[in-house]
């Protein structure tokens, strides 16, 4: 039985999607604000090499912090990386693409790469588009080719690919996880349909 919330305008059906996405801000602002004291403390505490997108949660934390973990594989489906200089950016590990499943690299790395960072993919703030070629599979070194570089040598930041403006909001993640429950649901829906009818025409004949 669904429970209805209606905030902004906006009717939300799924109280407990609502409140991931709620979670979801949190975990948005940890990344886009990595100045701020909170941002900073838990960073120190649970994430220090790495990011909260992809951080190791431990048994012993707290449950504030489980909580915000709890929320974020829906952040994770609509966060991307912009490259600007590419230097904090994983080639195979964090989404930078602009196309592709999820935004990450599905070209499998090949034996003895040294390669791991964006920025090795880059010089003179151009594509090194012979390396790119012989790394990745055509369709994606074609599809990076096709991304801006940045000229300014700023730090790579977040972008939400949800929103045309980039920026999270509880609004657009919501209708973003709705409308990918839609469609598992419908892809479980068809795969049912499929199996009932392939054992129906047995029973038939």
């Amino acid at each position: 039985m669904s429970t209805e919330k209606n905030t902004g305008g906006l009717c939300f059906k799924d109280l407990q999607g609502f409140n991931k996405t709620l979670l979801g801000k949190q975990i948005w602002r940890l990344l886009t604000c990595p100045n701020l004291l909170l941002s900073k403390v838990l960073k120190a505490r649970y994430y220090h090499k790495t990011s909260p997108l992809s951080c190791e949660v431990k048994g012993n934390a707290s449950w504030i912090w489980k909580s915000l973990m709890g929320a974020r594989d829906e952040v994770q489906r609509g966060a991307r990386k912009k490259i600007e200089n590419g230097k904090s950016t994983r080639i195979w590990e964090d989404a930078w693409l602009l196309e592709g499943k999820g935004g990450k690299v599905e070209s499998p790395k090949p034996p003895g790469c040294k390669v791991t960072k964006v920025s090795e993919l880059i010089s003179n703030f151009r594509w090194k588009s012979t390396l790119i070629f012989r790394i990745f599979s055509s369709q994606e070194a074609g599809n990076i080719l096709k991304m801006p570089i940045s000229l300014t040598s700023r730090h790579d930041c977040y972008f939400w690919s949800h929103s045309k403006n980039g920026q999270y909001t509880v609004r657009s993640a919501y209708e973003a996880l709705t409308k990918d429950d839609r469609q598992s649901k419908t892809q479980v829906s068809r795969m049912g349909e499929t199996s009932w009818t392939g054992g129906s025409d047995k029973i038939w004949k």
